[in-house]
C-alpha cells in the first residue's frame, strides 16, 4: 500500500513522504530506504540526489506459529507473520544527446551465400508402365 505511492519519487523525496504517512510500515520502510541510500552512496560514490529507484518490494516473510493459553487451558493460535523489504536504488541516468543509431546496413556476403545454394539433380522419375491386355471370348 505504501510502495505504489512512494515509487515514482527520489529515495530522498520518499524519505519525506513517509516522515508524514500514519501507516505503522511507513517507519520500517523508512529504515529500509535510509540503510540501501548508504550502501549506495558508498559503492557508486554518488550523491544522495543522484540515486533513483530501481526495485522496490515487500515480499511475504517467515511464519512465527505459537500458542497462548486460552479459557480452561486449551491452546489458542499466535501468528507473528514477517516481511522481507528489498530496495534497489541505482544511478540516474542524465537525459545527454541520444547515442546515434547504427545504420542497418545488411552485408552482401549474406546475400550472395543465398544465391550460391547449389540444386542437387534428383533421380530420373520413372514412367508409368501401361499396358493393355486384350481380352479373348
Amino acid at each position: 500500500m505504501i510502495i505504489p505511492e512512494i515509487k515514482k519519487f527520489t529515495p530522498v523525496m520518499a524519505l519525506i513522504k513517509l516522515a508524514y504517512m500514519p501507516h505503522s510500515a511507513a517507519k520500517y520502510m523508512s529504515h529500509a530506504i535510509k540503510t540501501a541510500m548508504s550502501n549506495a552512496t558508498s559503492t557508486l560514490k554518488v550523491s544522495e540526489d543522484m540515486l533513483e529507484f530501481r526495485r522496490i518490494q515487500a515480499d511475504q516473510g517467515i511464519t512465527l506459529k505459537r500458542f497462548r493459553a486460552g479459557s480452561r487451558g486449551s491452546p489458542l493460535p499466535v501468528v507473528r507473520r514477517m516481511t522481507h523489504i528489498t530496495v534497489v536504488l541505482g544511478e540516474k541516468k542524465l537525459a545527454t544527446s541520444p547515442a546515434p543509431q547504427k545504420s542497418k546496413v545488411k552485408p552482401e556476403a549474406k546475400k550472395e551465400d543465398k544465391k550460391e545454394v547449389k540444386k542437387v539433380k534428383s533421380a530420373p522419375k520413372k514412367k508409368a508402365v501401361t499396358t493393355e491386355v486384350e481380352a479373348k471370348s
